[in-house]
């Protein structure tokens, strides 16, 4: 799954898997174009900012994050 951090603070999702963000890197796609749905999951906005600036990848439409980091980051201790 991964998600896209979009300006001003729009997050969305989609079912494609993470190595997508590879592929997509290595053939010059522009993940911007998936369909993309709006999360529904509350999310920490300053969770979700910071991780995506450390491990997103600019697309045109924002920031692709593998969901794998948020859901880590988000787990209880």
């Amino acid at each position: 799954m991964l998600y896209l951090l979009a300006p001003p603070y729009q997050l969305h999702w989609t079912p494609q898997p993470e190595s997508w963000i590879d592929l997509a890197k290595e053939h010059g796609t522009d993940l911007g174009q998936i369909d993309w749905a709006p999360a529904e999951e509350p999310h920490s906005p300053s969770i979700v900012v910071r991780l995506a600036l450390r491990y997103g990848t600019e697309c045109s439409r924002g920031i692709v994050l593998p969901a794998w980091t948020l859901s880590q980051a988000e787990k209880p201790v």
